[in-house]
């Protein structure tokens, strides 16, 4: 049994996703850093083919764990340093402090985040996610400014609105057994290799694969499932 994380059923913890477009890009941006005066340099041009909306009646539980993911805008590759990737892993350090949701497992692509999480008060995890995707953006953005990066040219929408993370939400499901539980982390723990960016999950600092794999040290600590 999963214990505390998952009650429900199938029928009642399932997210509704409708796809209005295809999101398409050729190319991915390549390397830059982030705290010294390197400006980035500029992601391929963005192939306009639309992008996807995803439209969802969250089931907000606090007995069930939700397996999240969101994507940077247009899936840019804009986490392709170590310093910035380190950013992201400050905000959610301070972002699990101020909410204090369990965390079971996660990692930081280079243009997509997965989490598995879960939210004992209520189960709604809106609130964590705005200020987690919010304050990460800002405080970057507003690095970029300083900067005057090129990068902020492909972030900025047709009525020049300037975005980090995709609009919609991304995925959101809710968890409904503990084989379900098992199945997403290790789909997270394997992205990185998946992608090719590592041979193995423990090869990636900026995601939970070490902290279940028992080294421990100087990781973000991870929830249990009877949590």
């Amino acid at each position: 049994m999963v214990g505390a994380v998952v009650v429900g059923t199938k029928e009642n913890a399932g997210p509704r996703l409708t796809s209005v477009g295809a999101l398409f890009m050729r190319s991915m941006c390549r390397s830059w850093l982030f705290e010294d005066m390197q400006v980035p340099k500029t992601p391929p041009a963005w192939h306009q083919c639309g992008w996807y909306t995803l439209v969802m009646r969250r089931i907000n539980d606090p007995n069930h764990a939700r397996f999240l993911t969101f994507s940077t805008y247009r899936r840019l590759d804009l986490f392709t340093t170590p310093e910035l990737r380190e950013v992201f892993v400050d905000q959610l350090r301070r972002t699990r402090s101020r909410y204090a949701f369990h965390l079971y497992a996660w990692v930081l692509m280079p243009n997509h985040v997965h989490l598995l999480i879960r939210e004992p008060e209520a189960g709604d995890v809106s609130d964590l996610l705005r200020s987690l995707k919010g304050t990460l953006a800002r405080r970057v953005m507003s690095r970029w400014r300083e900067l005057d990066a090129p990068v902020l040219d492909q972030l900025s929408d047709r009525g020049g609105k300037m975005w980090f993370w995709q609009r919609g939400g991304g995925y959101d499901r809710n968890i409904v057994s503990d084989d379900e539980f098992d199945e997403k982390v290790g789909y997270i723990h394997m992205n990185p290799v998946r992608a090719g960016l590592v041979e193995k999950a423990t090869d990636w600092g900026w995601g939970s694969a070490r902290w279940w794999g028992g080294e421990q040290e100087g990781e973000i600590a991870c929830d249990s499932r009877e949590n």
